[in-house]
């Protein structure tokens, strides 16, 4: 199973910006589908919640 994984930020400067886009960037070498987005701009989730996920965090 694909797995969608969404890191977000927020920042003042730009430092949060450029640490989350290194965490995005390893996740993606390791495989995984990610987003890295600033948390203004996050209106979805959906893509990031397999309904079998969802059902193990309740």
């Amino acid at each position: 199973m694909n797995r969608q994984v969404l890191v977000t930020y927020a920042t003042k400067y730009g430092a949060a910006a450029a640490i989350a886009e290194k965490i995005g960037e390893i996740l993606r070498q390791e495989g995984l589908y990610t987003d890295v987005l600033p948390v203004k701009r996050v209106i979805d989730l959906t893509p990031y919640t397999p309904s079998s996920w969802a059902a193990r965090c309740m």
